[in-house]
């Protein structure tokens, strides 16, 4: 064959190229896609009220944060101050992370979330009380915003085109019966963390993310591997004529806020992040849990990791301001004492925790003074921290009354174990376990609320920290000096 033969070949090949993609963009306004039935395009958005119903009982649910009963709701947008995030890098030698090389404002994380440039998978670590839960309700609150703003400017029918959120809390994850796909327990998962969500409404994100799965039109541009070899062929030539359409597809539709890995059950954990690594792209993934309480997070391919930072001065500053906006001179005094007063340490040290500078905020507003004793480690405001870390943090999340037998049992577990171990400071899960089951003893406490106190300890807040596999510590000084203070023999 000759070069002008070839040439002719050739020509002749892309006319008749060009001659189909011609008689597809004619034939394709006549024969609209239907969602779920046609392989090769994409699910039909969902309407525009639809939405409305998901995004508005998401926002009745995380829009006030109760930490506990004190006399007034917190507004969540109100109070909340947006914090600094360390990108960790993983060890090139092992499952594990090493530490964080550049910090990224919050606003960068979130808009790496609702975009395709970056991972997929976009990780929030940091220790109990650093504000990860707060973050991504937050997120949820500003992705539902967009939904509930065109209630009135748009007719019912009308889709969207805004990422629509799903947060879960998957503390409220639970094996189903008669094993379940992992998709089915994060349905009723989702349920439980929205009250108020139907069956229909809960099964909406799932339903949809299944359908993307289905569909051939991934907006990675490849086929799906459930289409016909020759089929997957002209779908790939016909998304490369359509780079507009293809431009459109690669939009992120959903994103899922997994939020407290690290509490849900260790069996399911694994099988969690597997599914989240095999979701579309037009799917994103905000997963948020404790540093180093997951091992299985290292092993997540495709995925950024970011670690909280502490609260700075004016992080601290910012969120008095806000918290007392309604009692400014109450929360000047504060600010006082943070800067001059003599516990000035002890309040700094506490306060770069975001848990426990609300704790300290509540104790203000409550005592409706900001002068603090001396003796900082004798008084309420450490007691007040104490007994959120040890239920009355979660009695809130889960909107149940507080077990003042778990308090009464962690009062004194601690206060023995701080007297014991006064100068390492350390101890072993054997003794804890031993030591609960001592004071459960003498307190007329059954053992099965023991076994409950044990299994909190490892989602209640920053009493403790694990050292190892089997050693823990506690969470912070003041904590240990004020279970010593609380002895009799001290």
């Amino acid at each position: 064959m000759t070069v002008t033969d070839f040439l002719q070949a050739l020509a002749a090949i892309v006319a008749i190229i060009g001659g189909i993609y011609g008689f597809y963009k004619w034939w394709r306004p006549f024969h609209p896609p239907r969602p779920g039935v046609r392989k090769g395009v994409s699910p039909t958005p969902l309407a525009a009220a639809t939405v409305m119903t998901l995004a508005s009982a998401q926002r009745k649910a995380l829009e006030e944060l109760r930490l506990f009963d004190f006399g007034r709701g917190i507004n969540l947008s109100t109070v909340y101050v947006p914090q600094v995030l360390f990108r960790v890098e993983r060890s090139p030698l092992a499952h594990a992370f090493i530490s964080p090389r550049s910090s990224d404002p919050e606003d960068r994380v979130f808009q790496a979330l609702t975009s395709t440039a970056d991972g997929p998978i976009q990780i929030v670590v940091g220790g109990a009380g650093s504000g990860k839960t707060t973050m991504l309700r937050k997120w949820a609150l500003d992705l539902v915003s967009p939904h509930l703003a065109v209630r009135s400017s748009k007719p019912r029918h009308e889709t969207t085109s805004h990422p629509i959120p799903a947060y879960v809390a998957l503390r409220f994850l639970r094996r189903g019966r008669n094993g379940t796909k992992v998709e089915t327990d994060l349905q009723e998962c989702f349920k439980r963390t929205i009250p108020g969500l139907t069956d229909e409404l809960a099964a909406i994100p799932f339903q949809c993310i299944r359908r993307l799965k289905d569909s051939s039109a991934d907006p990675s541009g490849q086929a799906s591997t459930r289409t016909s070899g020759s089929r997957s062929a002209w779908c790939v030539i016909f998304r490369r004529f359509r780079r507009g359409e293809s431009n459109a597809a690669a939009s992120v539709e959903w994103i899922l806020l997994l939020d407290g890995l690290d509490e849900a059950p260790t069996d399911l954990q694994s099988d969690v992040t597997h599914w989240a690594q095999g979701l579309p792209s037009k799917v994103r993934v905000g997963l948020a849990a404790r540093k180093d309480a997951c091992p299985s997070l290292t092993a997540i391919a495709h995925s950024d990791v970011y670690e909280v930072a502490n609260f700075s001065d004016e992080q601290v500053k910012d969120f008095v301001t806000r918290w007392f906006a309604a009692k400014p001179n109450l929360g000047n005094d504060l600010l006082k004492q943070l800067d001059t007063g003599e516990t000035r340490s002890a309040l700094r040290s506490l306060s770069s925790v975001p848990l426990l500078l609300a704790c300290i905020c509540i104790h203000v507003e409550l005592q409706g003074s900001a002068v603090f004793p001396t003796n900082f480690v004798d008084r309420k405001i450490l007691q007040s921290a104490v007994e959120i870390l040890l239920d009355r943090w979660q009695a809130a999340k889960a909107d149940r009354p507080v077990n003042q037998q778990r308090l009464q049992l962690g009062m004194k577990v601690f206060t023995q174990l701080a007297v014991r171990h006064i100068n390492d400071r350390q101890f072993s899960r054997e003794e804890l376990e031993q030591t609960a089951q001592g004071c459960a003893r003498e307190l007329g406490i059954a053992d099965t609320e023991v076994k409950g106190f044990l299994a909190a300890l490892s989602t209640s807040g920053q009493l403790v920290e694990n050292l190892d596999e089997s050693r823990l510590t506690f969470g912070h000084e003041q904590f240990f000096q004020y279970f010593v203070a609380c002895s009799p023999d001290y």
